[in-house]
């Protein structure tokens, strides 16, 4: 029986045997650094994959793209050739798709009852594409359920439960936790700017593909998923308010006191929200790591009004001035009852920095990053004080 070369190339001499590459792996891995160019294809018969069917299309790796075209011709060899015009503008238009995109703040307390060790990831995929935590937080409830092995009859991956392809587009790892998460965030983002910031086709497009959505086909599963997201979206936030509605937070909440709309204040809050993110190192104060006082401290260094007396959260408490009940006002310092046996009663093991709405910013080993916290009632039943910078006083630098 004729072999499939015998079929194409009647005239063909056998290929040659077996040399030293076993194949299309060992080709591209020395392909990509330039070891064969110019070498004749005989020599990558790899028991027959290329052999002498030699009109073939050379082999296009990224940052190594090859060509057939060598100097005797076609087919001569393996040649590194530049990009054509068209691949150009076909890398110029993946790299857009996954260029990040933005549609919010991000702002907004991360759901008290989201699993602890998913709470900082969706910090920081909310921080980065501006999605709402609320929002993301229901998304992965109705995807893949905060199992970080989901994996859908279709092959969807992880908690946000992306196809592979999805994930090759929004440039993350789906097996990892964090990426993946991320990578929900960013393909939701794309799809919110895609149709205008309406959530409900944003959903469908997630869970049914942006082409469905153009084309005005809602699969029968579809709608019932967007309602569920969207009404686990609206517990959330209720939950947040709910947490929200007690004295401390009244008094943090926009029209309980004067606002902090400029000066130092407005600073604080601006330069504690570009340590979004960082991660938690117990005494840390640079962006390697940073704990609670860590954070406060290095935030008030960079804007050249550093604290003076003891790194730590009661030092810091000593330095402040108490505010009245009801007179908080965002940019305070909030500060927390001793939980830490070594030291004495009274005394503060905890700081964060007031924001609006219930929401302090803070450093916590429990999130393992700087992020927002709401003030719930666990942490409201351990308020020890809010005190005001003397920095704030004296004007700022």
């Amino acid at each position: 029986m004729p072999s499939f070369f015998d079929l194409l190339q009647p005239d063909a001499p056998p290929p040659p045997p077996r040399g030293a590459f076993s194949g299309l792996p060992d080709l591209a891995a020395g392909a990509a650094g330039g070891a064969f160019s110019g070498t004749d294809l005989g020599s990558f018969a790899g028991g027959g994959l290329f052999g002498a069917f030699s009109p073939i299309v050379g082999v296009n790796l990224r940052g190594g793209p090859f060509s057939d075209q060598g100097p005797a011709g076609p087919a001569a060899g393996i040649y590194r050739a530049p990009l054509s015009a068209k691949e150009q503008a076909l890398d110029a238009a993946r790299a857009a798709r996954r260029a990040p995109v933005r549609v919010g703040t991000g702002a907004g307390p991360i759901p008290a009852d989201v699993p602890a060790d998913y709470q900082a990831h969706i910090q920081r995929a909310s921080a980065a594409t501006g999605v709402e935590p609320a929002l993301l937080s229901a998304l992965i409830q109705n995807e893949g359920g905060f199992r970080p092995d989901a994996v859908s009859r279709a092959g969807a991956i992880g908690p946000a439960q992306l196809m592979p392809p999805t994930a090759v587009g929004v440039g993350v790892n789906p097996y990892d936790v964090g990426q993946n998460i991320l990578g929900g965030a960013r393909y939701l983002a794309q799809q919110l700017a895609s149709f205008g910031g309406d959530e409900r086709k944003a959903l469908w497009a997630y869970n049914a593909g942006p082409g469905q959505v153009r084309a005005g086909v809602l699969p029968a599963e579809t709608g019932p998923y967007i309602d569920r997201v969207l009404a686990q979206r609206d517990a959330y936030r209720q939950a947040a308010a709910t947490a929200a509605a007690t004295p401390l937070a009244a008094a943090t909440a926009p029209g309980a006191a004067p606002a902090a709309a400029g000066g130092l204040p407005a600073q604080v809050l601006g330069t504690a929200n570009q340590w979004l993110g960082t991660g938690y190192a117990w005494g840390g104060t640079s962006r390697a790591g940073v704990d609670c006082s860590g954070l406060v401290l290095a935030v008030f260094r960079e804007l050249g009004v550093p604290f003076a007396g003891r790194p730590t959260a009661e030092g810091i408490r000593q330095a402040s001035t108490p505010v009245p009940a009801g007179a908080a006002q965002p940019g305070d310092l909030i500060f927390f009852q001793n939980t830490d046996p070594a030291l004495g009663p009274g005394q503060a093991s905890h700081v964060g920095i007031v924001q609006e709405d219930g929401i302090m910013l803070d450093a916590n080993d429990a999130r393992g990053s700087v992020g927002r916290t709401t003030l719930s009632p666990w942490w409201n039943a351990r308020v020890l004080d809010i005190r005001r910078p003397p920095q704030y006083a004296a004007g700022g630098p």
